[in-house]
């Protein structure tokens, strides 16, 4: 009932359905009438639709994925806390948000370290108003989380100190 608000949900994350880069939008009436002139002729295609009514159909899946998320970030975010050289963000979502302390500490370097062992965290340098030393990492089940913690601490107590303040 407001021309001025456009609410929009990814399915892409929530379902891991990644490649199918996957979503809905609700609006009002006047406001999708507004943009349905500047759409493709084509909104998703046939694999995407399928994949999301199946995703949104499955109520079970819906309500374990949010009680998982909801355990394992308030286990993940006190683990973190416990980090050194971390400052990390109260999460409400499906990811915890962290920052980098010291001076000329890089969020890139820590990510290529991790990489190595097969662990990806998204270094958050070209969001606007951020600087390099900040990143966050995704809430996953706890054996995952569990190995990330226990890399985290590894990797830091190696980049904490092989860097220079």
């Amino acid at each position: 009932d407001r021309d001025n608000l456009f609410v929009i949900r990814s399915l892409t994350k929530f379902y891991a359905l990644p490649g199918l880069r996957l979503g809905f939008g609700v609006t009002s009436p006047l406001r999708r009438g507004l943009m349905e002139g500047h759409k493709d002729g084509w909104n998703v295609n046939v694999l995407a639709q399928y994949a999301g009514v199946a995703g949104l159909r499955d109520r079970a899946y819906q309500q374990a994925s949010r009680q998982l998320v909801q355990q394992e970030k308030d286990w993940l975010y006190e683990q973190m806390t416990a980090l050194p050289g971390l400052h990390v963000y109260r999460p409400c979502v499906n990811f915890i948000f962290w920052r980098l302390t010291g001076e000329g500490k890089r969020t890139a370097d820590l990510a290529d370290a991790l990489r190595a062992d097969g662990i990806l965290i998204r270094d958050c340098a070209n969001y606007p108003g951020l600087t390099a030393a900040y990143g966050r990492n995704a809430v996953r089940p706890r054996f995952e989380n569990e190995r990330f913690v226990e890399k985290m601490r590894e990797k830091l107590s190696k980049f904490w100190f092989s860097l220079k303040y």
